[in-house]
């Protein structure tokens, strides 16, 4: 079957969008520069596990978690902690925000729109257990971290992060799409899966007439991203004023994508 999606710019446009090609089961299937069409399926419950997986595998190295880790190894207990917050991080995300995956978990997108718009937000009774078990792994990871060095690292990114996109964004924040994670376990990178979640989601954006923004924590990606149409307009170093950090300054970048026009993406529906 197929389906042809006139985008429109008025708030609230891309929930119809979002409804029509994910919460149906009819999955979009986006195209590639080369290979073969790639499906887009809203992220599920039964999926979270393997997708929590695939993100504790691809961020591992993560230079930005490196850095807060000090590149000492996490013991099984962080280990389990982590997996658990990621978890819940994403039942949250399903209920309240949008979610995308390739195959089951294996590629996977979570994306906020504007806060004028965010108009997802479920207050059941799972969601609200949800955001207190959140609140609580929390704060319980919180505790775990004793080290002086660990917790001033924490706060120099917290710090440089907000200042950054107070300069580059100031409060047109509030009317931007935010790319939150992306990510694809390390066995099927390469594949194109990333590209066709990110393009889900700005394609909603572009049916909006919004910008899109995301915060990157790897150079290796930013090539990526201004395939798909993002410019860096702020730079973050870390570790660049730390004696204790014996390695190059980390790198993060805040990148922006404008709205593309016209506004007209048709869809196999599979």
């Amino acid at each position: 079957m197929r389906a042809s999606y006139i985008w429109a710019t008025q708030l609230g446009a891309w929930r119809l969008a979002a409804l029509k090609m994910f919460e149906d089961r009819e999955s979009p299937t986006l195209p590639l520069l080369a290979g073969p069409m790639i499906a887009v399926d809203q992220l599920k419950y039964s999926d979270i596990f393997r997708a929590a997986k695939g993100y504790q595998e691809s961020f591992a190295q993560d230079p930005v978690f490196r850095y807060l880790r000090n590149n000492r190894k996490q013991t099984r207990a962080d280990q389990m902690l982590e997996y658990v917050v990621i978890c819940t991080s994403l039942f949250l995300s399903i209920q309240t925000k949008i979610a995308l995956t390739v195959n089951c978990g294996t590629a996977n997108i979570t994306a906020v729109p504007p806060k004028a718009d965010s108009g997802r937000t479920k207050q059941d009774p799972a969601t609200k257990l949800a955001e207190w078990l959140m609140k609580k792994l929390v704060k319980k990871r919180k505790e775990m971290v004793r080290d002086p060095e660990a917790k001033k690292r924490q706060q120099e990114i917290v710090e440089k992060t907000r200042n950054a996109l107070e300069r580059a964004l100031g409060d047109r924040i509030d009317k931007m799409w935010l790319v939150e994670s992306l990510w694809t376990d390390p066995a099927s990178q390469g594949r194109g899966y990333g590209g066709a979640l990110l393009d889900s989601v700005t394609i909603l954006a572009d049916w909006a007439g919004q910008s899109t923004w995301l915060q990157s924590s790897n150079v290796a990606n930013t090539a990526f991203y201004e395939r798909h149409g993002f410019e860096t307009l702020a730079i973050v170093l870390l570790g660049d004023e730390n004696p204790t950090w014996h390695e190059k300054p980390v790198v993060m970048s805040i990148m922006v994508r404008e709205p593309r026009w016209p506004l007209r993406v048709d869809f196999d529906v599979v």
